[in-house]
């Protein structure tokens, strides 16, 4: 491809971003998360009391019918929520990481072409794009089929690969930034916005204390979203300091 050409595959990834790097509302996902469930059972409860009191079931009678359904619907509810939620979270985490290794990869490309960083650096930064490339992609109807089979422990796993891949992945484009910095003798810089978790201690706090799930949801929502308002912050500054 010409530099031209390189070009346009760059600006084609920089206006990808409001695609792949989709923003969520943490408090948002927590509230589908918890209250979607909860509605759904509390309807089909009253809904079951109606018509079983019309029919003239006894109280009791009502009363355990209604129970064995809330309780059907809710995790019902549940998984059908977070089989939803954590499709979304997959998808988004497989195109960011395809887009990000994309407009690296054009980037160091067009300034190798430009003579404007050696050919050292090019393949530097061109072997940690390949360590991008090389996170296993995660396929999303696989681990919702396998999330929905196990009951959402599947999802455990799902949660702990989110958190490592998103941290090693912000590391590696951090990397990247100071390689050009340096080459070039500019100040970009990538900051880290996502901490090192130690996952083991969140699947304790999960399963010993199940209410504290939506606080995990709200992780794994906001640690990615904090990385793309970076992310969106660093290509600006990098297009400025280069074609500007």
């Amino acid at each position: 491809m010409s530099t031209d050409e390189w070009l346009r595959e760059l600006e084609r990834s920089l206006k990808r971003a409001e695609d792949t790097d989709m923003i969520l509302n943490p408090a948002l996902g927590i509230v589908v998360v918890v209250l979607g469930p909860l509605a759904s059972a509390s309807v089909s409860v009253i809904a079951t009391v109606s018509v079983a009191t019309a029919s003239s079931a006894s109280i009791v009678s009502a009363g355990g019918t209604a129970l064995t359904v809330g309780t059907v619907v809710f995790f019902a509810a549940f998984f059908a929520v977070n089989a939803a939620l954590f499709y979304t979270l997959i998808r988004r985490r497989n195109k960011h990481f395809e887009r990000s290794s994309e407009l690296f990869r054009t980037v160091s490309e067009i300034l190798h072409r430009t003579g404007c960083i050696s050919k050292s650096c090019y393949l530097a930064v061109f072997k940690k794009v390949k360590n991008i490339e090389e996170m296993d992609h995660l396929d999303e109807i696989l681990w919702i089929f396998l999330g929905t089979i196990t009951f959402g422990v599947a999802y455990l796993y799902v949660a702990y690969r989110l958190m490592r891949d998103f941290y090693l992945h912000e590391a590696k484009e951090s990397a990247i930034a100071s390689l050009l910095a340096d080459e070039l003798n500019i100040c970009i810089s990538f900051s880290r916005k996502i901490p090192y978790r130690n996952f083991g201690i969140y699947i304790l706090m999960v399963v010993i204390f199940p209410i504290l799930y939506p606080y995990l949801v709200y992780i794994l929502i906001r640690d990615p979203n904090n990385h793309f308002l970076e992310h969106r912050r660093f290509e600006r500054t990098l297009i400025e300091r280069l074609f500007s």
